[in-house]
């Protein structure tokens, strides 16, 4: 599977795990779109704000 790298702002959370992982609308930066990302990590270290600026490689 290749590599993808995304930049852009957070526009809404849709699903947060209890054990981890989330699911958000990312606005992608420079272009009028966004893409649904889906983030495995610890949420109780780190969650998506609303409007935060992310880069993504995955």
């Amino acid at each position: 599977m290749a590599t993808v790298e995304l930049r852009g702002t957070i526009e809404r959370v849709l699903s947060i795990g209890q054990a981890g992982g989330t699911i958000f609308a990312l606005k992608l930066a420079g272009r009028g779109r966004s893409a649904r990302v889906v983030a495995d990590f610890d949420v109780a270290l780190t969650i998506p704000f609303l409007g935060e600026t992310w880069e993504i490689e995955g």
